[in-house]
């Protein structure tokens, strides 16, 4: 079975790493809060998500490339807002700070 990631930012850091988890064999979803930014990553073969539940709803794995904690904080709230198969459940965040 392919890991899924979610990739939430695609400056360029984020697109990077969604273009190289694609030529690793995962299957990466990518958001960003300016859709043109995902929508380039789509011929490298990145599913582009509409929104940032959407991008996690099948993912195993998210990663955020995303400016500061508060934007974290926002994205984050946002991708659990959807109910969803697997990815974010209610009450879990990312842990980007090590707390």
């Amino acid at each position: 079975m392919t890991t899924t990631v979610a990739v939430l930012g695609t400056g360029i850091m984020g697109a990077g790493m969604a273009r190289n988890l694609v030529r690793a064999g995962l299957v990466a979803t990518a958001w960003n809060r300016r859709a043109e930014r995902a929508r380039a990553l789509a011929p490298a073969g990145v599913v582009v998500a509409e929104d940032p539940a959407a991008a996690v709803a099948d993912a195993e794995v998210v990663l955020t490339m995303l400016f500061d904690d508060a934007a974290v904080g926002e994205v984050m709230a946002e991708a659990a807002g959807r109910p969803r198969r697997r990815g974010l459940g209610p009450g879990q965040h990312d842990r980007h700070r090590g707390h």
